[in-house]
């Protein structure tokens, strides 16, 4: 009996325009957004609000498509994320990604023009623990009756790590068998 099968073949967007954060000032995050031309990790950050920042981070970015894919998912591919990111498009939640590879399928969400991306991107609260270590205690957001971890240990990644790109299907061949 014969079986058919099918396989995508995908060209790759990369989201190349600048990446604009907003930090939750209510931990410790800085009063103005931020943008970045390059994704990277929080905690390699020189502004300490940064590097030791723990909670969610909302990333705003746009992509312009001049038309939409003919067939097949397109993904938002996010690259490395530390440590889960909801994915929202348009305005319309995708999905949200806490696993390699890292991807949500944005295809009912995109239009043809300018696409708003907005990612939220959550990470534990290791960072936060360190930066509160080095502050005196009544400057501390944080707090726990565990020793945690030593202060010559390295911060842990944070953040949206790219590199982000949008996967859009270019040909689906069938074969039968």
């Amino acid at each position: 009996m014969p079986t058919s099968s099918a396989t995508a073949t995908y060209t790759t967007l990369p989201l190349s325009e600048p990446w604009t954060l907003h930090f939750d000032t209510a931990y410790g995050g800085p009063l103005e957004p931020v943008v970045l031309d390059k994704l990277s990790s929080w905690s390699v950050n020189t502004d300490p609000a940064i590097r030791y920042y723990s909670g969610t981070v909302s990333y705003t970015t746009n992509l312009n498509l001049s038309a939409l894919p003919p067939q097949g998912p397109c993904w938002l591919y996010l690259g490395r994320v530390a440590d889960v990111a909801e994915v929202f498009v348009n305005g319309q939640s995708c999905g949200t990604a806490w696993t390699a590879p890292f991807r949500v399928d944005v295809s009912a969400a995109l239009k043809p023009g300018v696409n708003d991306i907005l990612i939220k991107v959550s990470n534990t609260w290791a960072n936060r623990l360190e930066g509160d270590a080095l502050l005196p205690e009544a400057d501390r957001l944080t707090w726990t009756d565990g020793r945690y971890r030593k202060k010559t240990r390295d911060l842990l990644e944070a953040g949206l790590l790219g590199p982000a790109s949008l996967e859009i299907p270019v040909t689906v061949k069938k074969s039968t068998q």
